[in-house]
C-alpha cells in the first residue's frame, strides 16, 4: 500500500493544490507531535498507518483530507462561520475542494461518521453540514467558472 497511497497522494495533492493555486508539500510519514494528518501550515502530514487503520484507500477521500488540513493554513481564513470554527472551516474547505473539483463527498462523509469527536472535533453530523454547505458552493463555483 505505501507506493500506491504515496502516489495516490502525490495526485490528489496536485488537484487540491490546484484549487487553492499552491503547491503542497506532503508526507506520509508520521509527525512526531500528531497521531494522524495534521499540519503545521507549510506541509501536510498525512500518515500512512492512519490512512490503513481508517480505510483511507480511494481518491475522493485523500483529496478531502488534504483540502481539510490545508484548511487549517492562512488560506481559508476569510471562511465566516460559527462553532468551533477551526475544524469547521477546514471541513468547509474539504467540501468546497471535492465540490470544484466535480468529486462526491459521500465517502468522506462516512469516514467522519467513524472519526471521533470531542473538544475541537464536532460530532459527525454538524461536520457532514458544514461540508455539504462548501461542496455546494464548490460545485457552483465550478459551474460558474470561478
Amino acid at each position: 500500500m505505501g507506493t500506491n497511497l504515496k502516489a495516490l497522494v502525490a495526485a490528489s495533492g496536485a488537484l487540491v493544490g490546484g484549487v487553492l493555486g499552491v503547491r503542497l508539500e506532503i508526507s506520509t510519514s508520521s509527525h512526531p507531535r500528531c497521531a494522524g494528518p495534521c499540519t503545521d501550515g507549510a506541509r501536510i502530514w498525512l500518515p500512512a498507518d492512519w490512512c490503513a487503520r481508517w480505510g483511507v484507500t480511494s481518491r475522493d477521500v485523500v483529496i478531502a483530507v488534504l483540502a481539510h488540513e490545508a484548511g487549517h493554513g492562512a488560506l481559508c481564513r476569510d471562511i465566516d462561520l460559527d462553532g468551533p470554527s477551526e475544524e469547521l472551516r477546514a471541513d468547509w474547505y474539504a467540501g468546497y475542494c471535492l465540490g470544484r473539483l466535480g468529486v462526491s463527498a459521500g465517502r468522506f462523509l462516512a469516514l467522519l461518521k467513524r472519526l471521533p469527536s470531542g473538544p475541537s472535533h464536532p460530532l459527525a453530523w454538524i461536520r457532514g453540514e458544514v461540508v455539504r454547505q462548501g461542496w455546494a458552493r464548490g460545485l457552483a463555483d465550478a459551474r460558474l467558472g470561478r
